[in-house]
């Protein structure tokens, strides 16, 4: 046997660790893109639509937005936020791009702007 008899196999593998917020990120893992529907819609959504371009930022309460010429339409709350959020703090810029919209739902694409 090649555990040596003792019948328990030794597995390993290896962890890809997600870097903490003291820690920060390098410039690869800045290259997200993702779809999520917005959260906490704002008014301004009514005048958006499908197609329309929205610019990704940090309020200053913290939450991740995305807002266009008309105003603000609502917050990004993926997965991805957390990463994103490191991200725009680094400088890197986000667009987000509106692929469904109704009164009540936004759905968007989140892509970094590369300079």
């Amino acid at each position: 046997m090649k555990d040596g008899g003792t019948g328990k196999a030794n597995y390993t593998k290896s962890l890809a660790v997600k870097p903490s917020l003291s820690g920060g990120i390098g410039s690869e893992d800045c290259n997200i893109a993702f779809t999520t529907y917005l959260q906490k819609l704002q008014p301004a959504l009514a005048d958006y639509r499908v197609d329309d371009v929205l610019i990704v930022d940090i309020d200053s309460s913290g939450n991740v937005i995305a807002s266009g010429k008309h105003g603000i339409c609502g917050t990004i709350a993926a997965p991805e936020t957390l990463q994103l959020k490191q991200c725009l703090d680094q400088g890197k810029k986000y667009k987000s791009t509106i692929l469904e919209i109704t009164t009540v739902s936004c759905k968007v694409r989140v892509r970094r702007l590369l300079s």
